[in-house]
């Protein structure tokens, strides 16, 4: 295992239960390192939206078993935050998360002669996704998750 594996499993390890306490579905971790900072990087999503209390305290638990932990050699820098409007959704538990969502997504293979646009996606499983293409007539296609090469959250947004 390599060291950053290891680093990504033991900080996973106590940041499931943290996130799953502040009521709150984790995402993604991801260990960045940026300017030769060491930075892990949270993904939370609630339904009723992010917040950037839950952020903050998520971000600070996950600080304190950090410097409590001693098979944790290196410093980390924390950043929690809401996937963004630009998430690329990476594997089947994000899809079913998001589904009745709009997403811009991209097919390895077309499908109905689609090969991609702006779609509200529905997660029935892995073999089953089906993508309503507005601006195609209202037509429904549904694939399988290997044949989908890239579905972002797309949502526009509104200037008042």
């Amino acid at each position: 295992m390599a060291i950053g594996e290891f680093y990504i499993k033991r900080i996973k390890s106590a940041a499931v239960d943290i996130i799953e306490n502040e009521g709150v579905t984790l995402l993604e971790i991801a260990l960045l390192k940026e300017h030769s900072r060491n930075i892990v990087r949270i993904y939370i999503y609630d339904k009723d939206g992010v917040k950037i209390k839950t952020c903050t305290s998520i971000a600070k638990q996950l600080n304190r078993f950090l410097e409590e932990d001693e098979m944790l050699i290196e410093n980390f820098n924390i950043e929690v935050s809401s996937p963004g409007t630009s998430y690329k959704l990476k594997d089947p538990e994000h899809y079913k998360i998001y589904s009745g969502k709009t997403v811009k997504v991209k097919f390895i293979q077309p499908v109905d002669e689609i090969k991609a646009g702006i779609a509200v996606m529905n997660f029935n499983n892995e073999n089953d996704i089906c993508f309503l293409f507005t601006n195609e007539n209202d037509k429904t296609v549904t694939t399988e998750f290997n044949n989908i090469r890239m579905c972002k959250i797309y949502e526009q947004i509104k200037f008042k």
